[in-house]
């Protein structure tokens, strides 16, 4: 580039996330685990000095959770089954310290992936915004053709299959309005059938 030899390497840090070169994370779940399990060791000193539940558990996610979930949506889908099996490891180590069982890695990053996809989808002006289509039914997202496993677990089409499959679009506001002026119009069709149906049966009491 410019002249100049471009160095190579396998992994590079990038805002707090160790980037390789087959998008494994691999090395990032090395990072993440040798932190963590560096701060278990905390948890049990404090559980040494008969420290209550609570405060174990305000410790475990103020230092261990916040590292073990740190740009969760950008690396968790691309993992391994050994790597997701060595990040639930530490997890369950410290439920077993604190004495309760802790939310598991893909149920935190399921939130994660919902809270930013509805955050990008209710700004027009996010550049991901146009990837959020709902279909013509406006009950489901159009799910983009994946074709590679490396894309499929990417954020764009996990974030439409976790909204999918949980019926969680309803929740997020389409562009247009025009979805509005039928959901009136079932909504006055139904009291319209309530109210008769009520009617007919003090009739007949």
């Amino acid at each position: 580039m410019k002249n100049e030899a471009v160095e190579q390497v396998d992994n590079f840090k990038y805002l707090g996330t160790i980037l390789d070169k087959n998008l494994s994370f691999s090395a990032h779940v090395d990072s993440v685990c040798k932190k963590a399990n560096q701060r278990v060791y905390l948890l049990r000193k404090l559980k040494s000095f008969d420290v209550s539940a609570p405060i174990l558990e305000t410790v475990y996610r103020s230092l261990i959770e916040s590292i073990l979930t740190f740009n969760i949506i950008t690396w968790f889908g691309n993992l391994s089954v050994k790597d997701r099996a060595r990040l639930s490891r530490v997890v369950k180590l410290a439920g077993r310290i604190i004495g309760s069982q802790q939310k598991q890695l893909p149920d935190l990053y399921h939130q994660a992936v919902y809270r930013k996809a509805r955050k990008i989808r209710l700004d027009p002006t996010h550049p991901l915004h146009n990837s959020f289509q709902l279909l013509p039914s406006r009950r489901r997202l159009r799910a983009p053709l994946a074709k590679r496993n490396l894309y499929k677990r990417s954020f764009i089409p996990s974030a439409i299959s976790i909204l999918n499959a949980n019926a969680l679009v309803w929740n997020v506001l389409p562009d247009s309005t025009d979805w509005l002026v039928g959901w009136l119009g079932d909504i006055y069709v139904c009291a319209w059938v309530y109210v008769c149906v009520c009617m007919r049966v003090c009739v007949c009491v």
